[in-house]
């Protein structure tokens, strides 16, 4: 893999369909650092390891992507109500089946749009993971015909903000709340 020339450059991943799953929901990911994830979307028996994630997340990722939601909540507010308007994809390391980051996108299907997060373990962040894992909800949410994604960001979350302004969403203030960013993409 050619060296990496840019944060954009680093963190482009490659996606192969797995198989047996429904196209576009799980994927092996190769990050541009090399890294290998497995990404598929939470299920029921995923439980005890997506709270133990969270559990582990530290205060400000946790604040960053769950304001308001507490342990449990957390994992049932991930693990969606069953119906397709909420899906969470989880990110494994491909090797070792541990898991470091997750993913939730909240469809809203009357206008075409959905709301997305991305969350990664603190000790796996600066390798492409949360990179290589937005593109796949970038490409799932496309093939789903979702037109238009946004992500809420606190105002001090310069990475995540940084890291979407690189994948072409516009970042803009939220007219409601002074210390929130919005994050927004047109999707083709």
């Amino acid at each position: 893999m050619p060296e990496a020339n840019s944060d954009l450059d680093r963190a482009q991943a490659s996606s192969v369909p797995a198989s047996g799953e429904p196209a576009g929901i799980a994927a092996d990911l190769i990050t541009n650092t090399g890294y290998y994830l497995r990404v598929r979307p939470a299920l029921p028996e995923d439980r005890e390891k997506l709270a133990g994630f969270l559990a582990a997340l530290s205060p400000e990722d946790s604040r960053h992507r769950f304001p308001g939601l507490r342990g449990r909540d957390r994992v049932e507010n991930m693990l969606g109500s069953g119906d397709r308007s909420r899906l969470s994809f989880l990110a494994f390391e491909r090797f070792t089946d541990e898991l470091i980051a997750a993913a939730t996108l909240d469809i809203e299907e009357s206008d075409g749009s959905a709301q997305f997060a991305v969350v990664t373990r603190s000790d796996r962040k600066s390798r492409g993971v949360s990179w290589s894992l937005l593109q796949h909800v970038l490409a799932y949410a496309r093939q789903a015909g979702i037109r238009r994604l946004q992500s809420i960001e606190h105002a001090d979350d310069q990475r995540a903000l940084k890291l979407e302004r690189e994948m072409g969403f516009t970042v803009h203030s939220c007219l409601s709340d002074e210390r929130l960013m919005i994050a927004e993409k047109i999707l083709d």
